[in-house]
């Protein structure tokens, strides 16, 4: 369902970074991450941090208009701000999505496990958030309005796909 520029999955057992590593945006944005916990303990902001580290490159080749030759806007920063945010508040069980810049400028979140089992969700960045998932041959969609925490209907298509049903 993705479209877009296609990102490597993420790392949930990401380890520790030094303090004080910082990362630099071809804008010259300057992103510094603080380690939080110890080497053994997997938290949110760890998971963060590697979307961090993910996000730069592709923020990097979509920071201008027409980024993949056909037209796409660039990536909207705001969008990005939502998306660390939108995933900070996951559940923790949740694993991270493979992350993608879509042509609108969007960030675009796919938790893909095979081709009937999938749920997308688009960050554009007035905080709508668009998603779609399906479940064999059952489908939801929607858009909800984010704000300080991720609506559980789209928690919901996520636990779906990915096996997870805790509340």
């Amino acid at each position: 369902m993705s479209s877009g520029h296609k990102l490597p999955p993420l790392d949930n057992g990401a380890r520790l970074r030094a303090k004080g590593d910082n990362y630099e945006h071809p804008t010259g944005t300057s992103v510094s991450q603080e380690p939080a916990g110890d080497n053994n303990t997997i938290t949110i902001a760890h998971q963060r941090d590697e979307l961090v580290r993910a996000l730069l490159p592709a923020l990097g080749e979509a920071s201008e208009e027409n980024w993949d030759g056909n037209g796409a806007a660039a990536v909207n920063p705001q969008a990005v701000v939502l998306a660390l945010r939108f995933l900070s508040t996951l559940p923790r069980e949740i694993p991270m999505p493979d992350v993608a810049v879509d042509s609108y400028g969007d960030i675009a979140l796919d938790w893909d496990y095979a081709p009937r089992r999938i749920t997308s969700v688009r960050i554009s960045a007035d905080g709508t958030l668009y998603y779609a998932s399906l479940l064999g041959h059952s489908t939801m969609h929607g858009s909800e309005v984010f704000s300080e925490m991720v609506p559980r209907s789209i928690i919901g298509a996520i636990r779906r796909v990915v096996g997870t049903n805790r509340r």
